[in-house]
């Protein structure tokens, strides 16, 4: 598989992930505005306002950070767990001295996005199938 190739769909599973995250956040926030009998949003109205946040501020991370340094690894041979997950974190620690709340939900989302793409993923890096015949004795 070319690299191009396998830059796009570790950036589509990236993203898939992503998606999925950003759905968990929005339930997340429906059901504390939910909750609350005083809230500021109505519980479809946080849902849709944290989907969006999640989505706007993850995707530039996604697709600059993300897919092409995990498609790096696996070209590298070195797509682990925790070179994935130094990955995901990397744009939170990143936004820690900007915000500290934003950055810690961006470490979190980050590690989720990026464990679960590593678990789609893995299996991608370079193929150690081929094993040439020594050159004594084969005849």
């Amino acid at each position: 598989m070319s690299q191009l190739r396998k830059l796009l769909v570790v950036g589509a599973t990236a993203f898939a992930a992503l998606l999925l995250v950003a759905g968990f956040m929005a339930a997340t926030a429906a059901v504390d505005s939910a909750a609350h009998s005083n809230a500021l949003l109505s519980p479809v109205s946080a849902a849709a306002v944290t989907f969006s946040y999640t989505l706007i501020l993850g995707a530039l991370p996604v697709l600059l950070v993300g897919a092409p340094g995990y498609t790096f690894l696996l070209s590298k041979g070195h797509a682990r767990w925790y070179w994935a997950v130094g990955l995901g974190v990397l744009p939170g620690l990143a936004a820690l001295p900007l915000d500290s709340n934003l950055g810690f939900w961006a470490i979190a989302c980050g590690a989720i996005v990026a464990l679960v793409t590593h678990v789609v993923c893995r299996r991608l890096g370079p193929n150690n199938s081929f094993k040439p015949n020594p050159l004594r004795g084969s005849a």
